[in-house]
């Protein structure tokens, strides 16, 4: 879940970083989940970088990161 502060002190960059966070974290979500991975092992943190542009942090384990790499299209090392 995504606490936000309230609108008044959010500006047009802050609003854009979370939209895509929120956008990002369902994605995300939906697709671990058909393979099974827990969401709550990734976690998807909105800023906005030094340049202006609406960003985001992504933080996952290893079985989540394998998950998405693998529907990337990277073949599976062993």
């Amino acid at each position: 879940m995504i606490v936000m502060p309230s609108d008044d002190r959010l500006t047009v960059q802050d609003r854009q970083a979370i939209d895509l966070a929120h956008r990002l974290r369902q994605r995300i979500g939906r697709r671990l989940a058909r393979r099974g991975i827990i969401t709550a092992t990734v976690g998807i943190s909105p800023y906005v970088d030094p340049a202006g542009q609406p960003s985001v942090v992504i933080c996952m384990n290893a079985g989540a990161a394998q998950a998405l790499l693998h529907d990337l299209g990277e073949p599976v090392h062993g």
